[in-house]
């Protein structure tokens, strides 16, 4: 099953025509077998936590955690649980998968 290779992966896409980010992993400690989640955020988040952070990444992120839309989660016995993870090992949009990025991207103005 494709919940096997998901474990440990985190990633993050870019979406400008929305400006905002979504990161998304792998739980795998739901009730169905596992939980693909999103949470988005936008850029205007990212600015303003980065201002706030005076410098200091814990704040940056615990801003960003604090003030970013819900969760949303696709579970493993989802029907569109495949296609959704399809779309995850995809490419397309990719950004990177280091969180510490998003730092550094709010540095140079994202």
């Amino acid at each position: 099953m494709a919940t096997d290779i998901l474990s440990g992966v985190e990633r993050v896409y870019n979406n400008p025509s929305q400006d905002e980010v979504y990161i998304v992993y792998f739980n795998p400690d739901s009730d169905s077998g596992g939980s693909l989640v999103t949470e988005t955020v936008s850029y205007d988040l990212i600015k303003k936590a980065y201002e706030r952070a005076d410098g200091n990444p814990d704040v940056f992120f615990w801003y960003i955690a604090e003030n970013r839309e819900p969760d949303t989660f696709v579970d493993a016995d989802n029907p569109v649980f495949e296609e959704v993870v399809k779309d995850f090992n995809s490419d397309s949009n990719y950004w990177w998968s280091d969180m510490e990025t998003l730092y550094y991207l709010a540095e140079g103005g994202i």
